[in-house]
């Protein structure tokens, strides 16, 4: 007989589960909730949230524990080994978003409202919880700060989302000076490598550190295991970026260098590839003059 709510202790993502607005339970505690993987449960610490439910790895069966990532373990008000409430969710179609940075200020405009839209299709939704978006490997965390209806929704094809410029409030650790340049850093890395990828009809791109057997699809991944042996080994280590299509990879760019002190200095080669400062597509050099065809003009 299926329960209602099961109480359940909280444990740590795996790395490969951080920021996909995941749980994952045994299959005992799926079967007492009468749920299936993928379905979406609500969990309540000192607030309620939600996720989408995926099995358990082998060794946690049977052991009433949830696996969650810093996002949802905030967005539920709980720390590591603190216990949440479980119950299978009711789910809306979302008619409105709007969501907001939380320490940077955006230029947004329909191409990346678009990208985000398409990165939060699968996530489901609670007005004032934090949902992650990967843009070039790095995690750019956005507030949830209205939905339509209220209570958890999922984004639909139709859904009307607006992603407001500035964060909700000034963040007390960043200035306005700092947080600009970081956003426009971020952006240019973004744009550079998406037109590198256009240039060369790559289809995607790993990150891996240079001469060692460690390769993945986020930035952070790499760059976290880079300073570490970049620490122990005080010597500075190198990332670079894999760029592949289907039948297998076509090339390998330097990315950036992480320092034994931690520091990153991003050394991806610039002079490759002149893109538009509108809209990021690689330029057509003519007589010295380089035009952007997306744009139609010269810049």
């Amino acid at each position: 007989m299926d329960v209602e709510e099961v109480q359940l202790r909280v444990a740590d993502a795996r790395q490969r589960d951080v920021g996909r607005g995941i749980a994952r339970i045994d299959q005992r505690t799926m079967e007492k909730l009468g749920i299936s993987a993928s379905d979406v449960i609500e969990i309540i610490g000192k607030r309620s949230t939600s996720a989408i439910a995926w099995p358990a790895y082998s060794e946690d069966q049977n052991r009433d524990i949830i696996r969650i990532d810093g996002f949802t373990r905030k967005n539920a008000g709980v720390g590591i080994n603190e216990y949440v409430i479980v119950s299978p969710a009711k789910v809306k179609e979302a008619l409105n978003v709007t969501l907001a940075p939380v320490d940077i200020r955006l230029n947004v405009d329909e191409d990346f409202t678009n990208f985000v839209k398409n990165r939060l299709m699968e996530r489901t939704l609670v007005e004032g919880d934090t949902s992650p978006v990967m843009i070039l490997g790095h995690t750019m965390p956005l507030i949830v700060v209205h939905t339509d209806p209220k209570g958890i929704v999922k984004m639909a094809l139709d859904t009307k989302l607006e992603i407001l410029n500035e964060p909700l409030a000034p963040p007390e650790t960043l200035t306005e000076l700092s947080r600009k340049e970081k956003e426009r850093k971020m952006l240019q890395r973004f744009a550079w490598l998406k037109a590198m990828e256009r240039k060369c009809a790559s289809d995607y791109v790993k990150f891996c550190i240079e001469g060692g057997n460690l390769e993945a699809d986020t930035e952070d991944v790499v760059v976290s295991k880079a300073k570490t042996t970049a620490k122990d080994k005080n010597v500075p280590v190198t990332i670079s970026i894999q760029l592949y299509e289907k039948r297998g990879k076509i090339g390998s760019l330097k990315w950036a260098k992480v320092n034994p002190d931690g520091t990153i200095e991003y050394i991806y080669p610039e002079d490759l590839l002149v893109v538009c400062p509108f809209c990021g597509e690689p330029l057509t050099s003519y007589y010295g003059r380089y035009y952007c065809h997306r744009c139609a003009k010269y810049v």
